[in-house]
């Protein structure tokens, strides 16, 4: 059983919160092991999106984590490389 964010959530930093100048709805972050977990724990990054709400902004939910190819087939292309995430590989991108 892999344990969720919230239970591994002492167990790394979140830094580097970027939101897209493409689109103010989707944003990133560098996740990072903080130094008890650095043998444990991978750095890597995750995706986010704004959940939508009639009354005001939503909530952010993590869409997609990891190190490598995150949020392909998920988040547009263009957001992921204005968040500097690079591109997808050809037939990933949407």
């Amino acid at each position: 059983v892999v344990p969720g964010p919230r239970a591994v959530r002492s167990r790394f930093n979140v830094t580097g919160i970027r939101i897209s100048t493409r689109s103010a709805d989707w944003a990133s972050a560098n996740v990072t092991p903080k130094p008890a977990f650095e043998a444990t724990f991978q750095s890597g990054y995750a995706v986010l999106i704004r959940l939508a709400r009639a009354d005001r902004p939503g909530p952010w939910a993590v869409v997609d984590a990891g190190s490598s190819g995150v949020a392909c087939g998920i988040a547009p292309t263009s957001v992921l490389r204005d968040l500097g995430l690079g591109g997808c590989p050809p037939g990933d991108g949407v």
